[in-house]
């Protein structure tokens, strides 16, 4: 395609794809430099069947010829100037000691904690995470020690002035003492939940009666990202707040088979730690993968119905006649909830081999239900499963 953009003479092409999937259209499309074979840009939408296509698709081509004509502004929300020229610079995240990980880029010097700063990259959750800070003087010695700091003075919680350099631990600055317990407490929880929720169907695992973040079964719960361990502000089409990516479908970071999309690993299932439903719940429980899905909807009787006036379907196993309900959740997408009592879309994780920046899930509504891949990116349900 960019030999026919040669061709013909002009400077971008654009190239994308249309799907059709319970009863809506999803569009993605990519302006690409016909001269360096780059993606430089990405829009896309769904709409429903019915809708206006010619609508629709004229919202992102002004989207997209706006992405093109405008420079994109840096992602770290200050200007050149507070960001520090510094002989320690980085071009991605580091991690010291296996859990303390090191923003790229000094922030520059302030004469107090920069919090409306550290906020604002934190809400576009920068280099896959969201609860960068400032490091403690603790933090700092080490950081000194592994070369990581220049000879400046470098601000810490306890001596809020000097040069910033963000760090994160992913414990929402908790103790060693606090994390400990809070992982007893999230084990002794964990069981209770098996104990409580763990539906036997007869089939190769245990169903939990209630979506994750939810505590009745006719409670939407939580939405997450595949791969994501924690529910974002937006879920947006241009792949900018996806944790597994450096911005676009093709440049993925974990998670790919095939160049073509970025850096491979061969990983075709979530790791433990990126898989949701074991990092909040803990013990037994997990994502279910595609394969167990696949167990669910051919073992069992999927009946469109509702509970306690919520839509959804009530998934009886053929074995034993034990059931499960599955509420019709939606999805969220920028920072709406889409088809909410009319379709339900769960997460397996499972990558999708054959288009790695998509993963499987399944997919009802009130005459069908059936296995489909979907973008990452996308906030979906997650049903968990216990071995």
């Amino acid at each position: 395609m960019v030999r026919i953009g040669q061709i013909l003479n002009v400077s971008v092409i654009v190239l994308g794809d249309i799907t059709f999937v319970l009863k809506q259209y999803n569009v993605d499309v990519r302006a690409i430099n016909v001269e360096s074979g780059v993606v430089i840009a990405t829009e896309g939408a769904t709409f429903s069947a019915g809708s206006s296509y010619r609508t629709s698709m004229q919202g992102i081509a002004q989207k997209l010829a706006t992405k093109i004509a405008i420079t994109p502004k840096p992602s770290v929300p200050v200007s050149q100037a507070q960001i520090a020229s510094s002989s320690n610079a980085r071009t991605k995240v580091e991690v010291l000691y296996g859990y303390l990980k090191i923003f790229p880029n000094e922030l520059g010097e302030f004469s107090a904690e920069p919090s409306s700063i550290i906020k604002h990259i934190n809400a576009q959750a920068q280099h896959g995470y969201n609860n960068w800070r400032i490091p403690t003087e603790e933090e700092l010695s080490l950081l000194k020690a592994n070369n990581y700091l220049g000879s400046k003075k470098y601000m810490s919680r306890e001596y809020p002035s000097g040069v910033v350099l963000l760090v994160s631990d992913g414990d929402d600055y908790e103790t060693i003492s606090t994390r400990l317990e809070a992982e007893e407490k999230a084990r002794a929880e964990a069981e209770a939940y098996e104990r409580k929720y763990g539906v036997d169907l007869g089939l190769s695992v245990r169903w939990a009666t209630c979506n994750l973040g939810a505590s009745k079964p006719e409670e939407y719960g939580d939405y997450y990202a595949w791969g994501e361990t924690n529910t974002q502000m937006a879920y947006d089409w241009d792949w900018s707040v996806y944790k597994w990516c450096n911005g676009s479908y093709n440049t993925l970071t974990k998670y790919n088979i095939i160049s073509f999309y970025g850096r491979v690993d061969n990983k075709t299932f979530l790791d433990a730690s990126d898989d949701v439903a074991k990092s909040k719940l803990g013990g037994k429980w997990r994502m279910p993968t595609d394969a167990e899905w696949t167990e669910l909807r051919t073992k069992c009787t999927w009946t469109w119905t509702t509970q306690n006036g919520v839509y959804g379907c009530r998934v009886t196993s053929k074995i034993n006649g034990n059931s499960i309900f599955l509420p019709a959740a939606g999805r969220r997408n920028h920072t709406v909830l889409e088809s909410a009592g009319s379709i339900g879309y769960y997460w397996s994780s499972s990558l999708s081999t054959d288009f790695p920046h998509r993963a499987w899930l399944v997919g009802f509504y009130s005459d069908d239900v059936g296995r489909y891949d979907f973008y990452r990116y996308n906030g979906h349900s997650v049903r968990p499963v216990s071995e």
